[in-house]
């Protein structure tokens, strides 16, 4: 690099706008890492990135299949993780600790959950490198802060989960299909123009190998290239071969288990996916027809009020595009939202899926308005998010929509999910009780377990000294008489959600 290309990348204001965007993005989601949460199924994960580790050590790759969804690209990333700790323990101690050490756990912990947040951190690059090819700077600048302060994904982000992944890859690999679309076809450049279909394959690859689910994106993608071909009036066989080829070489390659059993992945991934479409205990959250809005309750709930009231101006502002890159970003909403409207499992975190989509049109809309329009509407987001984290942090995903009732709406109405928020700062304080106490967790166990010092128990019985409740959770019979003396209680400045009862 000559010395005047140094020159311009060090005197260039863009760069420093995206380096600020980027820092503001991690900034956020690194505080309080690893004693914030531990989500419904984290403790699993946790396990099965151990045996993923375990079983490409022992070069055992049938193993390396360990759930169905199959999360495969959370077990590879937290294996690095994984594989660095264990390594550098052995450097001073023939006995590494263990997940079951509760303060080396919080460490592990936040170790994992703030290396996904920097892989998610790379991926926000990728996504406004492809926004600012496709529609420009300021269009890009706008969605990294808007994707950077929005509370739900702020949230989903500090998970131990697959969900992320999926939503993060999945959206750089449509952008970078619309990319490939939008070259000019005049100027061919074989390379310049199947770079963007391998890396659309590539990106695609490890959404489904977080979720299979990510597959729901297969339609769009199809439009896409037919799309392409209507527009250059000819069918490019060459661009579909190489995306298949590059997508399957890439899922062979990733998933070490395709390596040696093929058919033994696929039948045991088969049917535990289909009975979550067609067959699931988490059906029917809303009452009847009401069940098809689930989604949209949520969005109602989990969207900041300023993104809500944007996306709602911008969506009509746009309706009448011509733009077709625009076009697919509302087509892929309304693809996503009948899929999953369809399907039996209805899950909160699942609507994370809508939000780039969400951010990205809204940027859209708001590069149309005045300077002073944009500047009012950076402001309450910003200071919207200074709101949430003063009432919710560490626990962002905890966050319902004020301008909906927040919590006490979100129960009355049933939409309201605890996935693990705040049993982690329940046993955390129970630790200070001692390592001889024994604590009944009816509900929450997996997320309770890792962090707790004393003896946790899946059935209370004459020894229980304290139960730890959730708000929303039921199994433990409320006129139990022994156990009716509140210790303690936790949740966020808005609304207790975990309680801890003492027993006699």
């Amino acid at each position: 690099m000559t010395i005047n290309k140094i020159k311009n990348v060090v005197f260039n204001k863009n760069i420093w706008v995206y380096i600020l965007l980027l820092v503001l993005f991690i900034a956020i989601r690194l505080p309080g890492l690893g004693s914030d949460i531990l989500n419904t199924d984290a403790e699993r994960w946790h396990r099965r990135s151990e045996n993923f580790l375990h079983a490409l050590q022992q070069k055992n790759y049938v193993e390396t299949y360990q759930r169905y969804h199959p999360g495969v690209t959370l077990m590879w990333f937290n294996a690095i993780v994984k594989y660095v700790s264990f390594k550098y323990q052995l450097t001073y101690t023939s006995n590494p600790l263990t997940l079951e050490n509760a303060d080396y756990f919080v460490l592990i912990h936040g170790i994992s959950k703030a290396f996904n947040v920097f892989v998610f951190a790379s991926l926000l690059v990728i996504q406004l490198l492809f926004i600012k090819k496709l529609f420009g700077n300021k269009v890009a600048l706008l969605f990294g802060f808007l994707m950077s302060v929005e509370p739900y994904m702020i949230g989903i982000n500090r998970w131990f989960h697959q969900t992320s992944f999926e939503v993060m890859f999945g959206f750089a690999s449509l952008l970078s299909l619309l990319a490939w679309y939008n070259l000019d076809t005049k100027k061919r450049n074989l390379f310049h123009e199947y770079k963007y279909i391998i890396l659309s394959a590539f990106f695609l690859t490890f959404s489904v190998l977080a979720k299979v689910t990510s597959l729901i994106l297969g339609p769009v993608l199809l439009i896409v290239f037919i799309a392409k071909f209507v527009k250059d009036k000819k069918i490019d066989f060459k661009a579909v071969l190489i995306y298949g080829f590059s997508f399957a070489l890439f899922i062979f390659a990733f998933f070490p288990a395709l390596w040696v059993d093929p058919v033994f992945v696929f039948n045991k991934m088969y049917n535990p996916i289909s009975e979550a479409v067609t067959d699931n205990i988490r059906a029917d959250i809303l009452a009847g027809p009401l069940n098809y809005l689930y989604y949209a309750v949520i969005l109602l709930f989990k969207l900041s009020p300023v993104t809500l009231i944007l996306f709602l101006i911008s969506f009509w502002g746009l309706r009448k595009t011509k733009d077709f890159n625009v076009k697919i970003l509302i087509l892929s909403i309304f693809n996503y939202y009948i899929f999953l409207t369809l399907t039996d499992q209805k899950i909160d975190r699942y609507a994370l899926i809508f939000i780039p989509f969400i951010l990205l049109l809204s940027s859209l809309y708001l590069v149309t308005l005045s300077k002073k329009v944009v500047s009012i509407v950076l402001s309450l987001s910003f200071a919207f998010f200074i709101y949430v984290a003063y009432v919710y942090y560490p626990v962002y995903s905890a966050y319902y929509s004020p301008l909906f009732g927040g919590t006490n709406k979100a129960l009355s109405v049933g939409v309201y999910d605890n996935s693990g928020e705040y049993f982690a700062q329940a046993m955390l304080y129970l630790n200070t009780k001692g390592r001889d106490v024994y604590t009944y967790v009816p509900d929450g166990f997996s997320s309770s377990l890792l962090f707790y010092k004393g003896k946790i128990q899946r059935d209370r019985n004459a020894q229980t000294q304290y139960v730890v409740k959730s708000y929303d959770m039921v199994r433990l019979d409320p006129t139990d008489p022994f156990c009716t003396t509140l210790d303690s209680s936790f949740g966020s400045k808005e609304h207790a959600i975990v309680f801890v009862w003492r027993c006699f």
